[in-house]
């Protein structure tokens, strides 16, 4: 698609070419031996065989006549155009019309068309549809356009041409200022190999082609930035053991910096990467209570050696899983928090007295799982709970939950962990 609006935009003829802009021009310098007129510039740009001229200076067309004119005609091929041409060109009204939005563009009174014509001769939008360096959903060469450099970023080429439509944002700049061009084009083949799987990811474990402030802030990465770029062994050592899923026990034995990470621990008997390999085939995300049924909770909570590998994964701390496990007679209680706060999403924007005087005793908010999970709430947050839920008093817990209220910003770190035990918290907003 963007092959043929660069044309369209440019004015410029770019096929396989079989004529050259100079056989354009000499082609029609021999039917117009006695002058250049309207009819012998004619002859030559309006035949079947000249089509390749239409786009040429040669043909060049603007307010219903030919520019060329008299003994003048525009000849120079493409590649030589120089400033001191272009300057010469678009003095002239009619080939400054033909190329006004183009190659008689200027920014801050430099000329635009040298880099305009050296943009369009790249081969940037390549008609070569299997290139290995072309990117099928944009029709970029990447090779193309890393040579061109980040002039492609130039004032020059926005003025004609939206960068930001190619899907990815290259001429983004870093904090100092410095053009993320490069960077970006280095990134982009790389992360395209990503599809094939785990083992295309895992030479690029915090690699500075991939974890820098460009391809940060370009979101190429999107969610892999935090998993790649993150030195924390658990996350490569993760991606090692699903390239290893043969054999993962005689991985973990042939490979020390793995050896005290989740998937290589053994807790109570259980090789954890099982259960992990478990949770990751269910669809079973700590961070999306909705995520998790009662076969979850039974399995990950009531065995001690699943319990134990799950409380040894990274940022999971031993009161989040209280959290997630709490249990009150039977009950599991994370669903019920994770009802209770899609029901008090609706309290947002309410003062408190109009909160305590519409949900005074609402089950949905009031119950034992509700009053258990106040030991996670502070002050302010606990005293309002007790006046929306004042007939609501605390029973006997499991051995599981919590015994004191979270004293630190870094517990239940997990996002949706923090939504279900905070939602009393939205109370005092």
């Amino acid at each position: 698609m963007y092959h043929f609006v660069i044309l369209a935009i440019f004015g410029l003829g770019y096929c396989e070419e079989t004529l050259t802009w100079k056989d354009c021009a000499d082609a029609v310098a021999q039917a117009s031996v006695s002058g250049y007129t309207q009819q012998s510039v004619g002859n030559v740009c309006q035949q079947a065989n000249y089509t390749e001229c239409v786009y040429s200076p040669a043909c060049a067309w603007f307010d219903g006549a030919y520019c060329a004119d008299g003994d003048y005609i525009l000849t120079a091929d493409q590649e030589n155009w120089s400033d001191d041409l272009f300057n010469t060109v678009c003095t002239k009204p009619c080939y400054a019309g033909f190329y006004a939005p183009t190659l008689c563009l200027a920014v801050d009174g430099v000329p635009c068309g040298p880099l305009l014509a050296k943009f369009q001769m790249s081969g940037i939008f390549s008609f070569e549809e299997d290139e290995p360096e072309e990117d099928a959903d944009t029709g970029l060469n990447f090779t193309a356009l890393l040579e061109f450099g980040d002039s492609f970023c130039s004032p020059c080429i926005a003025g004609i041409f939206n960068v930001t439509d190619i899907g990815f944002p290259l001429c983004i700049q870093t904090d100092n200022g410095d053009s993320c061009f490069t960077s970006i084009l280095t990134a982009l083949p790389i992360v395209q190999t990503f599809d094939q799987g785990p083992e295309a990811m895992l030479p690029y474990f915090n690699s500075p082609d991939l974890c820098n402030e460009c391809v940060s802030g370009s979101g190429l990465l999107a969610e892999l930035s935090e998993f790649l770029c993150n030195p924390d062994p658990n996350y490569k050592c993760g991606l090692m053991v699903q390239a290893n899923m043969d054999d993962v026990p005689a991985f973990c034995a042939a490979t020390p910096e793995c050896q005290a990470t989740a998937v290589c621990l053994i807790v109570n008997g259980t090789e954890c990467w099982e259960p992990l390999a478990v949770i990751e085939a269910n669809g079973w995300d700590f961070e999306d209570v909705s995520t998790l049924n009662v076969t979850f909770f039974r399995w990950a909570c009531l065995d001690q050696g699943v319990g134990g590998c799950i409380k040894a994964l990274p940022g999971f701390e031993e009161e989040d899983f209280n959290a997630l496990c709490l249990h009150i007679d039977g009950t599991f209680c994370a669903p019920v928090g994770y009802e209770a706060k899609k029901y008090t999403d609706a309290w947002v924007g309410m003062d408190q007295q109009t909160v305590v005087a519409t949900y005074m005793n609402d089950p949905i908010v009031c119950n034992d799982c509700m009053t258990a999970y106040k030991a996670y709430l502070n002050e302010t947050e606990a005293a309002l709970y007790s006046l929306v839920c004042p007939a609501t008093s605390p029973t006997a817990q499991s051995a599981s939950s919590p015994t004191e209220a979270a004293s630190s910003s870094t517990s239940l770190k997990l996002s949706g962990l923090l939504s279900i035990v905070y939602a009393i918290a939205m109370f005092v907003y």
